[in-house]
């Protein structure tokens, strides 16, 4: 009987000290997230960035560092377009990284797909900026933003087509 308490106080005691070990590194996650969402609130994307890849180090799969840095480089490579350590495709890769997250809720995926698509119209890709528009709208039909950007998408693509016709 001794023994058996003993073994039930010591996994009691192992339980505690792994529940205490993710809950401090959930908590430097946020940490590093709230200080990431203060610096690209600020303009200072570089910042934000890097503190992004800090809270990605304590939680690999966190949404939100994971879209925030997505959108952090999106907005430090347009802000900085001499910076050619800043490549469009690593922007792309993280929304479709995130995009391809199964336990993302269709809304959330909506909106990453409808950012890779702002993304990839700002770098004048506009025919894979329309599909990313296009799937936005399936799985969100309600978000005007995207609607407004499909159809100012769809003109310009229909008016390429025309022209090398």
């Amino acid at each position: 009987m001794r023994v058996y308490l003993y073994m039930a106080s010591l996994v009691m005691v192992m339980l505690l000290c792994a529940i205490s070990e993710a809950s401090a590194q959930y908590h430097r996650e946020r940490h590093y997230v709230r200080k990431g969402n203060e610096q690209f609130s600020r303009a200072n994307y570089r910042t934000s960035l890097n503190l992004y890849n800090t809270a990605l180090e304590y939680d690999s799969t966190s949404y939100e560092a994971l879209y925030n840095r997505a959108n952090a480089h999106h907005q430090l490579r347009h802000s900085n377009p001499e910076d050619s350590t800043l490549m469009a495709e690593t922007t792309y890769r993280y929304y479709e990284g995130i995009a391809a997250d199964e336990l993302l809720s269709d809304v959330q995926r909506a909106e990453v797909l409808r950012n890779l698509g702002e993304s990839l119209f700002t770098d004048g890709e506009y025919e894979a900026a329309l599909n990313a528009f296009r799937e936005s709208l399936l799985l969100n039909p309600e978000d005007d933003e995207t609607k407004y950007n499909y159809v100012l998408t769809k003109r310009i693509v229909d008016q390429q087509r025309n022209q090398q016709q």
